[in-house]
């Protein structure tokens, strides 16, 4: 007799739970459902707040309603056409392709799901036309640029709303790293700096349904940990802003940088005070994470070592850093068409 191990109450509970609908349900409910059931318990906060906006604020007004079913790759397509020329919440153009292809990737990635499931036959995001990738070079700050940029950063503990600018120049760091950085973190005596966290404002939900931003502490991009040691620059700004730090304010884990209320100071913060030196210096078309591309450059530039330069940026392979930072600037050309110069040619060919 065959011995029945699964109690039948349980069996009838869990394939309830692996078919929650006993219908075919519109993208709406499937998409709350997926990010609530798939998403939520396996992705860092910010992701699943960039998630909910997608689909609450631009994938179920336009799609929202159909029923799975009656979902066709022409209505994915209509999608994609839209957000491009028209989607920002405020009417005034098209998003970005980056954009764009994010949502349609939150979009695709819940319809994959959803066959899997067996609540769709195939997937008709598959048959959607995509925009080619953009081709453009991310700008970077000149180096008299970034002396400016030094010059201008005051690192004393009163005025210091600009020393974080100091972290991305001269540390690569993300804004939510620098964000996330306590006061244990600074390692003045071995001229290191322990990257652990990320600070980063999140919106989770509620039981009742609700949703309330609010600031959460979570893990770095990739995961992982590492120690960036410090330039003589960064090291000079950190030393005069932890000397001139009220001693009662000097407690291990509380936040390298606050607000004058005394909260941490959250990325939104830093790149309010970011913009606003970067407009007094009329430096244009450039954001913080620029910072980070700055510092990749430089290093480049200086010949370090590419797994060295992936390691103090936190990138999981070198693959990433090539690939991303290795552009040539123009101090890269110049000093590559000295070389040309007819003298020391002729004397290579005699």
């Amino acid at each position: 007799m065959l011995n029945r191990t699964i109690d039948p109450k349980e069996l009838a509970k869990l394939e309830k739970e692996e078919r929650p609908f006993s219908y075919d349900p519109t993208l709406e409910e499937w998409l709350l459902y997926w990010l609530d059931t798939f998403i939520f318990p396996v992705c860092r906060p910010s992701t699943c707040m960039n998630f909910r906006s997608y689909i609450t604020a631009h994938i179920c007004p336009l799609l929202g309603d159909y029923h799975l079913m009656e979902l066709r790759p022409v209505m994915l397509q209509y999608f994609v056409r839209h957000q491009l020329e028209q989607g920002r919440l405020d009417h005034s153009g098209g998003l970005a392709r980056k954009t764009v292809m994010e949502q349609f990737n939150v979009l695709s990635r819940a319809l994959r799901k959803a066959v899997a499931m067996g609540y769709l036959e195939y997937d008709p995001s598959q048959a959607v036309e995509l925009p080619e990738k953009e081709q453009h070079e991310q700008r970077t700050l000149t180096i008299q640029e970034q002396q400016r940029v030094s010059q201008a950063v005051d690192p004393t503990w009163q005025t210091s709303s600009l020393l974080p600018v100091l972290l991305g120049e001269y540390a690569g760091l993300r804004i939510g790293e620098i964000a996330g950085l306590q006061i244990g973190d600074i390692d003045l005596k071995r001229r290191r700096i322990h990257v652990q966290r990320s600070l980063n404002r999140t919106l989770p939900q509620d039981v009742d349904g609700t949703c309330r931003s609010c600031l959460h502490y979570g893990r770095t991009k990739n995961g992982r940990t590492r120690y960036v040691p410090m330039s003589d620059d960064l090291y000079n700004a950190l030393s005069v802003y932890m000397d001139t730090m009220p001693a009662d304010m000097r407690k291990e884990k509380a936040p390298l940088f606050i607000t004058s209320r005394g909260n941490p100071m959250e990325p939104k913060m830093i790149r309010y005070h970011f913009n606003r030196l970067m407009k007094r210096l009329s430096i244009e078309d450039i954001h913080f994470h620029s910072l980070r591309h700055t510092f990749a450059t430089r290093a480049m530039e200086a010949q370090m070592n590419l797994k060295v330069c992936s390691q103090i940026l936190g990138h999981s392979s070198t693959r990433i850093t090539a690939d991303i930072y290795t552009h040539v600037s123009e101090f890269q050309m110049r000093k590559e068409i000295k070389k040309l110069n007819m003298e020391q040619l002729q004397q290579l060919y005699t």
